[in-house]
């Protein structure tokens, strides 16, 4: 493998078109893109995860030169097998650019009469509620829902729906924390304080700050079965105070007793105490 200096895929490009074979050679890269990414989407959800993993990183440079050629040239069922099979990648992975695509493609007009219009609508849903743009997540997965015709299309969308609602504290936990809030209620402690470490570490190095104020929140109701209040309050706090942060829904409309001189720390800070909260427990005596 080798990357190409500019000047030189100019020349190529050139050499192309003066032997009119650019239609040809776009054709068999879009093909290549649409096979592999269906390659990636399949394998993605096997034992061979990582795999798939590695090979979408190592394609990276070349998948976006295929995707602007679907674009460019008005290939819609090209565009939407690659941005479908990319679902998974823009769902559990941090690569920002690809999840720009599914944003992109669901302004797209053409889109309105397509067959599988509702799983693309699911996958920009996604993509914005990994942006942390929980309110667009929902529109866009309700106008797919709308359109779905079938079983894929409304799963992409009420998937979406589903995980924006728990997000904004709707339900008891949020699907990406079920493990841990789980391992908390039997009293695994310690199992469920490595995976809310894992957890935050992982969305603070990503900047979903959606998922993480839920992390955050859950991890509080941890602490406090714990016995240990005070970083459970502030995390709360800043939580409560934080703009960014999904609304916190509560059946009696009351919301948790804070100190009134407490000030809610900020971002930096707030991760710090939670990462302190969790080493403290995780290296105290088994109760």
């Amino acid at each position: 493998r080798y990357r190409m200096l500019e000047p030189v895929r100019a020349f190529g490009l050139d050499r192309l078109a003066d032997a009119g074979e650019v239609d040809d050679a776009a054709a068999r890269l879009i093909r290549w893109a649409v096979e592999l990414t269906a390659w990636i989407s399949a394998t993605s959800r096997t034992e061979r995860e990582p795999e798939a993993n590695a090979v979408l990183r190592r394609e990276l440079p070349n998948l976006p030169a295929a995707w602007r050629l679907t674009r460019d040239r008005g290939l819609l069922d090209d565009a939407v097998a690659i941005v479908i099979s990319l679902f998974p990648a823009i769902t559990y992975r941090d690569l920002v650019e690809i999840r720009r695509w599914a944003e992109e493609f669901a302004g797209d007009e053409h889109l309105g009469t397509h067959p599988r219009a509702a799983v693309v609508l699911g996958t920009a849903a996604e993509a914005k509620y990994q942006d942390g743009d929980y309110v667009r997540a929902e529109q866009l997965a309700r106008a797919g829902l709308q359109r779905a015709s079938d079983a894929e299309g409304s799963w992409h969308c009420l998937l979406t729906l589903s995980i924006a609602a728990l997000a904004r504290s709707y339900y008891a936990e949020a699907i990406e924390l079920s493990e841990a809030a789980e391992r908390a209620r039997t009293g695994r402690h310690t199992a469920a304080l490595r995976g809310y470490r894992e957890v935050i570490d992982y969305f603070a190095r990503t900047g979903n700050w959606t998922h993480l104020w839920v992390a955050l929140r859950n991890l509080a109701d941890l602490l406090r079965n714990l016995g240990d209040d005070e970083p459970a309050v502030l995390l709360e706090t800043a939580a409560d105070n934080a703009p960014d942060a999904p609304a916190v829904y509560r059946p009696d409309g009351a919301g948790r007793t804070t100190p009134g001189a407490l000030s809610a720390p900020g971002r930096t800070a707030v991760l710090k105490l939670a990462r302190q909260a969790i080493d403290r427990h995780l290296s105290a005596p088994v109760r």
